[in-house]
Order: structure tokens, then sequence, then C-alpha cells
């Protein structure tokens, strides 16, 4: 049912997988599933990939399949989005994205969403749940202008902007609040 998050949605590296399958899970079956999905989301954009955890077990052969044998390098996507955190990983490992390391590493990756999304969902459920993440300075920054009930009020985001666009300050927007 959830072939078609491949790739960031049939390959087009909108939201990862990982993130997709985890938040229609935790849609299913928690009422705050709001607040976990958020979390989730935030805490993917500020954790180093694949995890020591997910590194050992593939190196132990935990995982019924494996695409690369031994650790692989850890980055930190900065991005929910497939293609952000498919090319941070990549730019950092030197593996191209079609390479079969690349595909490992979002496999461990997966495993690594799937354990969280678990943990937190158990947390709920007891009511332990307390979300931690906070978006990044660049983000708030750009949010204060470009957020919801901002100046501009053009972008719906807690991702860090600058990552991919930069700082576009100096231009001229022909756009306004309606």
């Amino acid at each position: 049912m959830m072939k078609f998050g491949k790739g960031g949605g049939m390959e087009w590296g909108t939201i990862c997988g990982a993130l997709n399958g985890a938040a229609a899970a935790i849609n299913l079956v928690c009422n705050n599933w709001g607040a976990l999905i958020h979390e989730l989301n935030g805490l993917y954009t500020q954790t180093a990939f694949p995890s020591d955890r997910s590194n050992q077990m593939a190196v132990s052969q935990v995982f019924k399949t494996i695409k690369h044998q031994g650790s692989l390098v850890q980055s930190v996507s900065g991005s929910p989005l497939c293609h952000a955190s498919v090319t941070q990983w990549c730019n950092t490992s030197g593996f191209t994205a079609t390479s079969l390391p690349r595909k490992e590493r979002c496999g461990r990756l997966t495993a690594d969403v799937a354990a969280k999304a678990v943990e937190m969902l158990n947390l709920d459920m007891t009511g332990l749940f307390v979300p931690s993440f906070q978006p990044t300075v660049e983000a708030e920054t750009c949010l204060s202008c470009h957020g919801k009930h901002s100046v501009i009020e053009n972008v719906i985001t807690d991702m860090n902007c600058t990552q991919c666009h930069g700082i576009r300050h100096g231009y001229s927007t022909t756009s306004s609040k309606k």
C-alpha cells in the first residue's frame, strides 16, 4: 500500500519514504498524531543517519537484507525531503544517489525512523510523550517574515530554508498578504 512513497513519492524526492510510512502508521493508531508526526519530522532533520545502532545492526547482520557491508557515513539532512537528505548524504559520503551504499543508507535510516516512531507512540500511550523539536535559528529567522501570521506569510514549514535557498534578502517581492 505504501510503495508509492518510494524515493520521496515515485522518485520525485518529496517527503522521505521513512517519514511518510511512519506518519501513516502513527495516524492510524494515535489520537495525538499531529504532534507525533511534527516531532518525528523535526527530529529527522536534526539527527545523524544512519544511526550508530543501525550501523551496528547491519555489521552484525541483524537486518534481513544488506546491500552494503560495514558501517556507513552519517549525515544530518536538515530537511525531511528525500532529495535533500540523499544529496546531503551523497555529498558527505562520496557515493552516488543510485549506489548500493546509498540504498543501504536509506534502509538503515528507515529502521531508525521506525524505531523512533514506535518509541514516541509508546510514550504517547503512557502519557509521557513530550515534544522536544525546535526549529533552527535560520528557520525561525526566515519564518519571522515569511511564516504563518508574518508580514509576507508565503511559507508553511518548520525546516531550514537556507540550506537550499540561501539567504535571499534584498530581493523585491510583488506578492502581498491578501
